[in-house]
């Protein structure tokens, strides 16, 4: 129950106020901000290393064709944004970002059912430091039926890290974090 609470809580967060001052282009992330966003970057990034571990033992995706990559919507986040911005990537990626969901046919579509990151034989072909938190942690039919008891334990504990960090990120940003940007 609490962490279906705290994910309600980081979409109200940034849906409601983050996301739309990213959007309009009149706010951005203060630069003294970085360092108290960087320790939540770097737990989301182990995050992000226990589940590369886990899914390189455990790689359906190398053998699927459509499964999770499919779908017309974006998987980017604002939290992603804010990852990437604490990471240090000075301009949006090529893929661009399309934050809200609710808005996702307006750019980065995936309208064949493939996202475009997918490789075939591989899974992802996006580095793992840059992937949408969706894509770490997302598992598909196959594997939630193929886990034992303990993998799905493990998978649950990294989406609970990626939360906590986004928490941390949603908390600098709200408090002082953003500033209008100059014109």
């Amino acid at each position: 129950m609490r962490d279906r609470l705290r994910r309600l809580w980081l979409r109200l967060v940034a849906y409601g106020a983050l996301e739309p001052r990213f959007r309009s282009g009149r706010w951005r992330i203060r630069a003294e901000a970085l360092p108290r966003l960087r320790p939540y970057w770097e737990r989301q990034q182990a995050a992000y290393e226990k589940a590369r571990r886990l899914f390189e033992e455990v790689n359906y995706c190398r053998e699927c064709t459509l499964g999770c990559c499919s779908g017309a919507f974006n998987r980017f986040t604002v939290y992603d944004h804010v990852s990437h911005v604490v990471a240090g990537l000075t301009a949006a990626p090529p893929w661009s970002y399309c934050l809200h969901p609710f808005a996702s046919y307006r750019c980065n579509r995936v309208d064949d059912g493939l996202c475009p990151f997918f490789v075939p034989g591989k899974g992802c072909g996006l580095p793992y430091e840059v992937r949408p938190a969706t894509c770490v942690w997302w598992i598909c039919a196959r594997m939630q039926k193929e886990f034992d008891a303990t993998r799905l334990r493990e998978l649950a504990a990294i989406r609970r890290m990626i939360d906590e960090a986004h928490t941390g990120y949603a908390r600098v940003l709200l408090i002082g974090g953003m500033e209008r940007a100059p014109r």
